[in-house]
């Protein structure tokens, strides 16, 4: 029985990655027109350029100013609608799997991060899940591959380090917004139902191997 629930909660896990692979991990689009112009024109820089004499800055008037730079930048960058579709397309989301986060980190020349990320987020996973199921399927009964699969296991997170480090070096660019995708949750999956499986194949044979014991 305990066979059968491994088999089960592997195959959970399988699906759990499958989605992992094929969703994105992460989203990432251009800011609009108006927030690029308030990063490069903060309130700071509002106050700052008011005359002495003058009425303090308010935060309407910030809103009126930025919205005259924003009618500045269509009416003499923006008057065709070329360069508006441009603006549209660079501010439009794009989606990232994780095979095309590496290729994309390959592509910036960060090789060790897309390395990283193939080995511990595609090719191991793939992988061990593989055995897994080869394992119950066969009936192995080493407990030092169960551990040593359960231990490893742990290891395929080190590609979630790489994304977050990556998340972080993007989101420091101000003209980028970064959002996580729903591959995260899969993969979180994978991870407990990879783990669930693992644990149970090893109480089963730890209880096996006692009634053994005792039985002698």
């Amino acid at each position: 029985m305990a066979r059968v629930i491994a088999a089960l909660l592997t195959l959970a896990s399988a699906a759990c990655l499958y989605f992992a692979l094929t969703q994105p991990i992460l989203t990432s689009r251009m800011i609009t027109l108006t927030q690029m112009i308030q990063v490069l024109y903060p309130m700071e820089a509002y106050q700052q350029s008011i005359p002495a004499g003058q009425p303090p800055a308010t935060p309407e008037g910030y809103e009126k100013a930025i919205k005259n730079y924003e009618n500045l930048i269509g009416n003499f960058v923006l008057k065709t609608d070329a360069a508006k579709a441009n603006l549209n397309n660079l501010t439009q989301p794009t989606s990232y799997t994780a095979w095309e986060s590496s290729r994309l980190l390959w592509n910036a020349g960060d090789k060790l991060s897309s390395i990283a990320i193939v080995a511990f987020s595609i090719v191991y996973p793939i992988v061990k899940t593989a055995l897994v199921l080869l394992i119950i399927a066969t009936n192995f009964k080493s407990a030092t591959a169960f551990r040593l699969a359960e231990f490893t296991h742990k290891y395929t997170m080190l590609d979630v380090f790489v994304a977050a480090l990556t998340l972080v070096a993007l989101s420091t660019q101000k003209f980028i917004e970064i959002t996580t995708g729903p591959a995260v949750g899969w993969y979180v999956g994978y991870l407990a139902l990879g783990f669930a499986a693992l644990g149970t194949l090893i109480w089963h044979h730890d209880r096996a191997k006692k009634k053994a014991a005792s039985a002698a």
